[in-house]
């Protein structure tokens, strides 16, 4: 508000009148029903004694961090003999993340504050009720946080937003600078590269949903990729279930499953394990070493499978993730396939059940125009 007041004097004079857009009325009742409060308080913390750790980058395209309980401090030196009290956790979590288009096109002290709200965002259950001492390493967002305000509009908005999420969740935190060379983890976890961050395109999601949905969990997904609100991902990120989606049952629900295709071994052993149920996407690749565990004999469909389809290999079957790995491509470069997978209820090993042969046919089945 005391941006959009500044600029209108400054144009119009302080005689000028117009009506007030919602954005400043809703200002204007914060103030009214919090100042009495905010007066006599920093505008962060209490100042109480930190209970959590964290530290977080920015990089071109990406954030990155970590979070963890306090475990002490200890004085580090910079490559120019500098000490500084840098706090260290005894164990750490990891949270990584995708800057937008829009995100990424804004100056590097906004990218910085946007990692801060992402860090806060991401783990804000978990540090709920708590203070935290924040270690950053640009000294614009250390002066930024600290005096809670800038000239900078988008920065100002971001700020607001982040001070509101703390203020939902009760969380405290304090920041301290420190040189880049005593943050090299958050650097490293800015700059990470998922070499699976692929997803399933609009049109091909909404015929799978079509023939097997509805889903509950997307168990290999991102927060930039997922298909559903409920997912799981690789490191913590705002709205994730939980991390390492082997790490929990997947007994409840209906799981959608787009791995890179050698972790297939590994998920059909959790789906027996878990007697779960869900679909799962993978290649037809017959002379894989993981084939034989779809179909036993290298052909037909083994126990767990209830039910498949073929995609249509098109530019739009795949959104493409920044690696450029096999599923990254354009276009696949072999035939994609949909397998419905059921652990609670294991169906006999019958030669072309479901009318599935990879060979396109054979005698042993009768199937005569599945795959060629």
């Amino acid at each position: 508000m005391y941006i959009w007041i500044s600029r209108t004097t400054d144009l119009r004079g302080w005689d000028y009148r117009l009506e007030l857009g919602e954005d400043v009325r809703v200002e204007v009742r914060v103030w009214k029903t919090w100042w009495g409060r905010w007066v006599r308080k920093p505008l962060w913390s209490e100042l109480a004694p930190p209970v959590w750790v964290q530290a977080q980058d920015a990089s071109a395209d990406g954030v990155g961090g970590w979070l963890g309980h306090l475990g002490g401090l200890e004085v580090q030196q910079d490559n120019k003999g500098r000490g500084h009290v840098v706090g260290f956790p005894s164990e750490f979590l990891e949270a990584v993340g995708k800057l937008d288009r829009w995100d990424r096109e804004q100056s590097s002290t906004y990218r910085e504050l946007f990692a801060l709200f992402f860090m806060i965002d991401s783990f804000k259950e978990l540090i709920k009720g708590s203070s935290v001492l924040i270690q950053a390493d640009n000294r614009a967002l250390y002066f930024i946080c600290s005096s809670g305000r800038t000239s900078v509009m988008v920065i100002h908005t971001l700020l607001v937003k982040l001070f509101w999420l703390c203020l939902d969740y009760s969380i405290a935190w304090d920041i301290v600078w420190l040189p880049r060379e005593l943050n090299k983890h958050a650097d490293e976890l800015s700059k990470f590269v998922d070499i699976d961050d692929w997803g399933l395109g609009v049109r091909a999601w909404r015929e799978v949903n079509l023939r097997f949905g509805p889903f509950d969990c997307d168990r290999f997904a991102a927060a930039n990729n997922r298909l559903l609100d409920c997912f799981c991902a690789l490191h913590w990120c705002p709205g994730v279930w939980f991390v390492d989606c082997y790490s929990r049952s997947w007994g409840e629900g209906f799981s959608w499953w787009h791995p890179n295709p050698r972790e297939v071994p590994r998920i059909l052993a959790k789906v027996r394990l878990d007697r779960a149920r869900g679909a799962l996407l993978l290649p037809l690749w017959p002379g894989a070493w993981w084939w034989l565990k779809v179909c036993p004999d290298g052909r037909h469909l083994g126990a767990l499978v209830r039910g498949w389809m073929e995609l249509d290999v098109s530019r739009d079957l795949m959104v493409r993730g920044p690696s450029g790995s096999f599923w990254s491509k354009e276009i696949p470069r072999t035939r994609v396939l949909v397998m419905w997978l059921d652990g609670s209820q294991p169906q006999p090993f019958v030669e072309g059940r479901l009318g599935f042969c990879a060979l396109g046919g054979c005698a042993d089945c009768g199937v005569t125009a599945c795959f060629r």
